[in-house]
């Protein structure tokens, strides 16, 4: 505020964040992430995240289905990560040398044990029997927690979400796969 010369002028701040959003109609609202894979001789899977973007603060639903192909085998305590994934690059004026910086961090871990209720004799999609099981991920509310994917004259943030499928065989051997 302007005031005349004898009056101390007065200023005033005040932080403004602005959060990008999507509109309803990208495509990263209709995309769904889905996994399918074949352990062999053990187990067929498969894990889908319904949308590819998720509200920050909101939730999602992981779905997973696991059958098993040789008898005998457990599920043992499923491992849910959610990484962020940073990259920093500056170039010279004349794109000569160049630098870059990575850095990874795990924003939430989830994790979930298979119960007799996941266990159903008849999967509707392939007939076999197998778990099927549906659980809510609840994404960080702050900024601070979680930053939003981006890609801006040298910054770059990605997320992944990491699944850890442990099996325990009849002989008692652990069996470990990861899937991102």
């Amino acid at each position: 505020m302007n005031r005349n010369k004898l009056v101390r002028q007065q200023h005033a701040r005040k932080r403004v964040r602005i959060i990008r959003t999507l509109p309803l109609t990208a495509l990263e609202f209709v995309h769904a992430m889905r996994i399918e894979n074949l352990w062999v001789d053990k187990i067929d899977y498969s894990v889908t995240i319904p949308t590819k973007a998720i509200v920050l603060g909101g939730s999602t639903t992981l779905d997973m289905r696991f059958t098993p192909i040789a008898k005998g085998l457990v599920l043992g305590r499923i491992e849910v990560t959610l990484w962020e994934l940073c990259e920093f690059s500056a170039q010279s004026r004349h794109r000569i040398y160049s630098r870059g910086h990575q850095v990874q961090r795990i924003i939430k871990r989830w994790e979930f044990d298979a119960t007799d209720q996941d266990w159903q004799d008849c999967i509707e999609e392939t007939g076999e029997e197998g778990w099927v099981m549906a659980r809510t991920l609840d994404v960080p509310k702050r900024l601070c927690d979680c930053i939003q994917d981006l890609e801006v004259q040298g910054i770059k943030v990605r997320h992944k979400v990491k699944v850890f499928i442990p099996l325990r065989n009849l002989d008692g051997h652990m069996s470990k796969g990861h899937q991102a």
